[in-house]
């Protein structure tokens, strides 16, 4: 007695091909992980005072961070 998957080939061919899409997507999300901080690691404070803007900036971990800031006046 057959099951359903081997007697129609299209519904074997969907669930195999849907079963491959997302172990992609489960890898590419695993692989990026890799690269993204955790929320815990860096912090990011903003305080105004007057027309000034302080900016101070707290890490757990050694590594580097970068920030870009962009005004309205492209400065």
């Amino acid at each position: 007695m057959k099951n359903d998957l081997q007697s129609n080939p299209a519904l074997f061919k969907i669930v195999i091909l849907f079963t491959c899409f997302m172990l992609v997507l489960l890898y590419n999300r695993t692989k990026a992980a890799a690269y993204l901080p955790d929320a815990k690691e860096l912090s990011v404070s903003f305080k105004q005072s007057g027309n000034e803007t302080g900016i101070s900036r707290n890490a757990l971990t050694g590594k580097p961070a970068e920030l870009c800031l962009n005004s309205i006046q492209k400065k």
